[in-house]
């Protein structure tokens, strides 16, 4: 029998299916006859064919094995599709299973030798993945395979070669390694996803992520580092912001305060469980948001692989566990057999007619599959566990809730739930009587008076001294102690208020100014020189113009005529001293005002820059920008341009915080001595306590007399000397001032209905120290010299320093609603100062009247404004204004998929195809 060329196209295998399905297959017989099968069926030639006798199992074999052919061709088809698309493991698979399900007989010889081609082929190329990916056994075991049927591989001798070269593939390559690696790649893509949508706080938490499982990945150090300056970004645009808004309200002095809309209160969930794990899951579950969700006839085992696959998205790894139904007992139908159990229905099975939701949490999603399949399910450890119907969700399971005082279980009907035993009592309680509130209370006793249902095993401890309630039970009478301790907590709640007074002071000072000087030495008139023009002294300016003040004889001047500034007059060079007196000779423009003597400050600003009563701080004018000078025959000029724009901004915020239970404390400590007594208010300072004289003895003066032999002029007469001796003012009392940040309160009451919280008092005091004022002056005496003359001569000092402080006080009983921040004082104030001179005549002049002014603009606005917020929180530090509104933690960041239109394009993997 002829076959035709057998080749790797898909043409040539169809061809070969269609010759082995019409080519017979001869077989002889034990009595001498020939047999033949075809597609039509069989036939026998020889001495018994006109018997017509043929055996019933060998067609049924002849059937089998062309079935087995045909199966074999089309699973090597298969595999040649996969090959093709790359998919060289399932390729793999399918010439195996071909390989093994073609018949081995003489007449598929050349097909089976055809399929250990494609196998060896497919060897390789899986071999060539697996050494990618550090799979250095399974690729090296491959490639023997190969070597064993066809030695002459040359592809396989090659890449066998390369899989022993250290040099080409690193002998540490694991594949942990890969899969690390396929992992660090998809973070660092989330975690920049993150970057992009703004969401900072989850992106630096995935950075972390990766850092983890690579401690030296510096792309994610980098993204940490970009997260941090878009965060700064943020905190400096937020102060910009604040601060813009505190100086505009200065122009909105009559804006109108919007109020705010009160709060909506709902049920707390205080219940929390022990283990850390089951705290993770339920953590995971209340923070996975779904943006939507369609159900339409969907089983419960699809819906939970929905829920695994929202967890993956936001890289969490949620369990989800269906336990086992338990058996149905039936009738067996006859008198005397027992009912026999029959497996219950798969769990998974069961259907959800119709479920449509959007923007909803993981657990609230399970709820409502759970109630749509009559299931229950409760989180452990592990995961969650899904009840099916008519199953006990009977594992017991520890809770533990914080904050339960006496009050609550006080609070609570079924009786008092107590032995009587002494609870702490005083040690000299007579015991004559015995009231509720000095037992122990059992809390298993008192929950079950309250309709808890406690299985064997099931146990409830409470501790007085942290109030801490820990339950063992099922879920289902946990949830039943959540609701009891919710109903509670309301009416019964130990709470505290956290009070934060805010103090914050912001003062922005503008500056700009103008102006011009010029000095003009007089110069004649006329040509008999009899007639001169020019300025004037500067003595009388404001400021004093000096010679400093304007530009003295440059180095390189060589002309020779004389320079407009000189040493205190017209003439010469401006060196040393000279440069601080003032011009003598002519100043046009002494009367216009510059820089610190164009504005005046506030009197007690004036006593700290001249640092004593007895002086004045002395002024300046603004900084010259450019001059020109001018030499004549007769004299000359210099015109001086100055000017300066300034802006100042100085804010200063002081935020004391301090967490207090309404009524008087029971414990103050004693005020000292000048200070205010707290009076059972909550206080918290941060001050330097400033010890400074406020009481000076007077100085005191004695008279020394001294006999100097010798005279003066050589007369040789005695002359008697008086030479006083002072002692300066000295401190004889002392007070002590706090400097610092000073928060007092005391809450009257908390409204637990309406969330109000009402202040019986409520003081705020920041004091700043300016500095010391000298009201002192010196003590000074005239005595002769040696030449005979008189002389003044400072005997002491005599400083008398007083300090100046910045005090900033309110005091006031405000009502704050819960949560909320209330500004309760405040003070808005603007200094405007503006200076128009001009020199008389020349200031009218059109055009160049300008160069002959002075303008200055002064702004300085102040806001201050003191904030008051209050919240309420419980014994655990948790807000109960929260705990009220269903939330005991910020709401969950939304969660958002982004799609891409088409799947990224793979690199090639240079596999040379085979």
């Amino acid at each position: 029998m002829n076959h035709a060329p057998l080749n790797h196209s898909k043409r040539t295998i169809v061809a070969l299916l269609a010759i082995a399905a019409t080519c017979p297959i001869a077989q002889g017989g034990d009595t001498g006859q020939l047999r033949t099968t075809t597609a039509e069926g069989s036939s026998l030639v020889g001495p018994s064919a006109v018997y017509g006798t043929q055996s019933g199992a060998i067609q049924r074999e002849a059937a089998r094995r062309n079935e087995q052919t045909k199966i074999a061709m089309d699973l090597l088809e298969e595999g040649r599709q996969a090959y093709k698309n790359g998919k060289y493991k399932d390729a793999l698979d399918k010439f195996r299973e071909a390989w093994d399900t073609l018949p081995d007989a003489p007449a598929t010889a050349e097909r089976r030798a055809f399929i250990l081609v494609n196998i060896c082929d497919a060897s390789v190329a899986v071999a060539i993945e697996y050494a990618k990916v550090g799979r250095y056994d399974e690729a090296e075991q491959l490639l023997l395979d190969v070597l064993k049927y066809q030695p002459n591989n040359k592809r396989a001798q090659q890449e066998l070669s390369f899989l022993r070269d250290p040099i080409r593939n690193n002998p540490a390559l694991t594949p942990e390694h890969v899969k690390n690696v396929e992992e660090v790649n998809r973070l660092l893509v989330l975690a920049y996803g993150y970057y992009d949508l703004g969401n900072f706080n989850q992106a630096y938490d995935t950075f972390n992520r990766v850092l983890m499982i690579d401690p030296y990945n510096t792309a994610a150090r980098q993204g940490q580092e970009a997260v941090n300056k878009r965060r700064e970004m943020y905190y400096k645009q937020a102060h910009n912001s604040y601060r813009s808004k505190a100086l505009a309200d200065v122009e909105a002095l009559w804006q109108e305060t919007i109020p705010q809309d009160l709060p909506e209160y709902a049920a707390p969930t205080p219940g929390a469980p022990v283990d850390i794990n089951v705290q993770k899951n339920e953590e995971a579950l209340r923070g996975l948001r779904i943006s939507n969700v369609s159900f339409e006839d969907t089983r419960l085992g699809e819906a939970l692989d929905f829920l695994r696959g929202e967890a993956r998205k936001v890289g969490q790894d949620i369990n989800f566990i269906t336990e086992a139904a338990a058996p149905v007992v039936v009738a067996t139908g006859g008198e005397d057999e027992p009912p026999a159990p029959v497996a219950a229905k798969n769990p998974e099975e069961l259907n959800i007619d119709a479920l449509k939701v959007s923007n909803i949490s993981a657990m609230e999603l399970l709820d409502l599959i759970c109630s749509k399949t009559n299931c229950k399910y409760r989180i452990d450890a592990i995961g969650v566990r899904i009840v099916p119907p008519g199953g006990e969700n009977n594992v017991l399971v520890t809770k533990k809730f914080t904050g339960v005082n006496r009050d609550f279980w006080l609070g609570l009907g079924g009786g008092d739930g107590a032995t009587g035993e002494a609870d702490g009592g005083s040690p000299f309680d007579t015991g004559s009587s015995t009231s509720s509130a000095s037992k122990v209370i059992n809390a298993k006793e008192k929950l079950q008076a309250n309709g808890i249902n406690f299985p064997k095993g099931a146990s409830a401890s409470w501790n007085k001294n942290t109030g801490t309630l820990i339950v063992t039970n099922t879920q289902e009478n946990l949830d039943n102690v959540d609701n009891m301790i919710e109903e509670a907590i309301l009416n019964n709640a130990d709470l505290m208020v956290e009070v934060t007074g805010k103090f914050v002071e912001i003062q922005q000072t503008n500056t700009d100014e103008l102006s011009f000087d010029w000095v003009v030495n007089p110069f004649s008139i006329n040509n008999s020189g009899t007639t001169y023009i020019g300025g004037t002294s500067g003595v009388g300016s404001n400021p004093i113009r000096s010679a400093g003040d304007f530009v003295g004889v440059p180095p390189n001047y060589t002309g020779t005529g004389t320079w407009p500034i000189g040493k205190g007059t017209s003439s010469g060079n401006l060196t040393g001293a000279a440069t601080a007196q003032p011009i003598n000779n002519g100043l046009m423009t002494g009367g216009l005002r510059s820089g610190t003597g164009a504005t005046s400050s506030s009197s007690i600003d004036r006593l700290l820059a001249s640092g004593s009563t007895s002086t004045s701080a002395s002024t300046s004018v603004a900084p010259g920008i450019m001059s020109v000078s001018g030499i004549f025959n007769e004299g000359s000029y210099q015109a001086i341009m100055r000017g300066l724009s300034q802006k100042k901004g100085v804010d200063v915020m002081n935020a004391p915080s301090l967490l207090a239970k309404p009524g008087d404390l029971s414990f103050t400590p004693t005020a000292l001595e000048g200070m205010d007594d707290d009076g059972g208010a909550a206080k918290i300072e941060v001050i330097r306590r400033f010890i400074y004289p406020s009481r000076y003895d007077p100085p005191q003066l004695q008279q020394q007399n001294n006999n100097n032999g010798g005279g003066w002029g050589g007369n040789g007469n005695n002359v008697t000397m008086n030479s006083p001796v002072a002692t300066g003012a000295t401190p004889s009392e002392w007070a002590t001032e706090e400097v610092g940040v000073v928060l007092r309160f005391k809450i009257a009451e908390i409204k637990k209905d309406t969330g109000v919280i009402v202040f019986d008092r409520f003081e705020i005091k920041v004091v700043d120290f300016e500095g010391f004022v000298n009201y002192g002056s010196p003590i000074t005496t005239a005595i002769t010299n040696a030449d005979g003359d008189f002389e003044n001569i400072t005997l002491s000092e005599n400083r008398i320093g007083m300090p100046i402080f910045t005090r900033r006080y309110i005091n006031t009983n405000p009502s704050i609603m819960d949560g909320h921040t209330l500004a309760i004082g405040g003070l808005l104030s603007e200094n405007v100062q503006k200076v128009e001179d001009k020199v008389p005549i020349f200031g009218d002049l059109p055009l160049v009247g300008r160069f002959f002014r002075s303008n200055v603009d002064s702004h300085i606005k102040k806001n201050l404004m003191i904030f008051v917020t209050a919240k309420t929180v419980d014994p655990s530090g948790n807000s109960a204004r929260a705990q009220r509104a269903g939330n005991s933690s910020p709401l969950p960041p939304i969660e958002t998929a982004t799609s891409v239109s088409s799947a990224p394009t793979l690199m090639d993997d240079g596999l040379v195809r085979p």
